[in-house]
């Protein structure tokens, strides 16, 4: 049984330094993420230089017009203003408004959001390397640790 637990473990590991390997070698969801999430980052801007130069929100035409300006790294999301998705974040006073915001664009299987109220958007743990790679690490890591670890020690007297 603890070869069985092991070799599952060995096998983790392997998977996962294959697909750190491949990352590495060949750029692909992280790339990604990180280009999203700089094309979200400059609609931001945009829109806290709009309300700094207009005191309110743009339209739902202002904005597309704003980013229809803007550069695209990755692909052209549809981003929408207070779009009301389930899963945006939620204001923390009176409602969405010129100070309270979010933008919010869907991305094939989920949203992602960005809030104003503290400057958050969803992409930023998935653009970061470290939290994007540490499971493909620490995962067989601690497997591969644990096995070891519960082993039976070898007997000097057999």
């Amino acid at each position: 049984m603890r070869f069985l637990l092991f070799s599952l473990g060995l096998i983790g590991a392997l998977w996962s330094a294959v697909m750190l390997i491949s990352e590495i070698v060949l750029p692909g969801q992280l790339a990604k993420n990180i280009e999203v999430r700089a094309d979200m980052r400059d609609r931001i801007a945009a829109v806290h230089s709009f309300i700094a130069r207009e005191h309110r929100l743009p339209t739902e035409d202002e904005f597309t017009s704003i980013s229809a300006l803007l550069p695209t790294r990755y692909t052209n999301y549809q981003y929408e203003i207070n779009a009301g998705f389930p899963d945006a974040p939620s204001p923390p006073k009176e409602g969405l408004d010129q100070h309270y915001w979010t933008l919010s664009f869907w991305r094939g299987e989920w949203a992602e959001h960005y809030s104003s109220w503290d400057d958050r958007d969803t992409l930023a743990r998935q653009s970061s390397a470290i939290t994007y790679y540490l499971p493909h690490i620490c995962i067989p890591l601690a497997t591969v640790g644990l096995l070891l670890a519960g082993r039976r020690p070898v007997s000097a007297t057999a």
